[in-house]
């Protein structure tokens, strides 16, 4: 579970980082990711990377 509620901004090298960690993790077997309290901002952002769509990710957008 990543809880993203403090972030506010997050750069190509910082999705590089969840992507590595997540080909990484693969490797051993299935997989469960939650992303959670999301800003909408960056929800917007893993849809145009598409890091809604890899296998085994949940994203929670921050309510409120």
């Amino acid at each position: 579970i990543f809880d993203f509620s403090s972030v506010k901004y997050i750069n190509s090298s910082g999705i590089a980082e969840i992507v590595a960690f997540y080909r990484i993790a693969r490797v051993g077997g299935k997989l469960r990711l939650y992303f959670v309290n999301i800003s909408p901002h960056i929800k917007k952002l893993f849809e145009l990377v598409e890091i809604d769509k890899l296998e085994g990710i949940e994203i929670k957008v921050l309510e409120g």
